[in-house]
Order: structure tokens, then C-alpha cells, then sequence
């Protein structure tokens, strides 16, 4: 049996603007958790487009990717070393989608702009995420991964 989705908790609901610095690095930190949360479900075997919590997973992910972090002049020594900071809301949601959009062509409507966005993002750890994963849309969004 199947659990309802709950709504995004109230203040989830939008990139944190214009809050005072403590309040908004707490939201960071929230964003990333939850986005991270939400990308290691829908790269689960177990995940598939059938199970109603994918609404709420995807929703989550989709307003990750409009998240302010990572700011692209971070991570700027892709050259030195190959990694990235946390939190980062907008490169756990670029893993997520990425894995919802290889299990589903329903999602695809919905997913591929965002995909696409991130795939130009000004941050390289966001687009690192993308083109790391373009394969897995082979069978349900060739035309994308090519």
C-alpha cells in the first residue's frame, strides 16, 4: 500500500531570497539534504514512475535545480582535483533527474528542460552530473543523449 506524497514543507517552496544569512545557509543545508534524500530514491532499483512518492521526488528535484547552490565561481580547481562542496542542492538534483529521466519516458515532458538547463549550468560540478549520466537516457531519451 502506497503512501500519500506530502506537500513540500512550507518555505520549501522556493529558493531561499533574501533571507538573513544564518536563516538561508540553514535552508542550504535543508535544500541539499532533501534533494540528496530525494536523488538516492530514484536511483533505487526499487523506484519506478508507478509508485505515487515519485510526484513528490520529482517535484523536490525540480525546484533543487532552480537552487542558488552551488554558486558558479565555486569549485573553480576542476584542473587540481575533480571534486566539489557540499551542500549543493542543484548537483544532487541534477543526479536525481538524471536517474528519474533513465527510468521513465512518462517524465520526460517535465524532466528534459531541466535536464537541458543543467546541462548548461555555470556551475561544472551540475554539468559534471549531467554528462556523467547521458547514457543512461539511451532508451528513454535518445534524441537527448545524443
Amino acid at each position: 500500500m502506497a503512501i500519500a506524497s506530502p506537500p513540500l514543507p512550507r518555505g520549501f517552496d522556493r529558493p531561499p531570497i533574501g533571507c538573513d544569512s544564518g536563516h538561508e545557509q540553514t535552508l542550504d543545508l535543508a535544500w541539499s539534504y532533501l534533494a540528496s534524500a530525494c536523488a538516492a530514491i530514484a536511483k533505487s532499483k526499487e523506484c519506478n514512475s508507478d509508485q505515487p512518492e515519485i510526484n513528490f521526488i520529482r517535484t523536490v528535484l525540480i525546484k533543487a535545480a532552480e537552487h542558488s547552490s552551488p554558486l558558479p565561481e565555486a569549485n573553480q580547481n576542476l584542473d587540481e582535483h575533480a571534486s566539489w562542496g557540499s551542500p549543493a542542492a542543484r548537483i544532487e538534483a541534477a543526479e536525481g533527474i538524471m536517474s528519474l529521466a533513465s527510468k521513465s519516458t512518462s517524465s520526460g515532458d517535465e524532466l528534459l528542460p531541466v535536464i537541458e538547463r543543467l546541462a548548461t549550468d555555470p556551475a561544472w560540478p551540475v554539468r559534471f552530473q549531467v554528462a556523467t549520466r547521458l547514457v543512461s537516457l539511451y532508451h528513454t531519451a535518445p534524441d537527448l543523449m545524443w
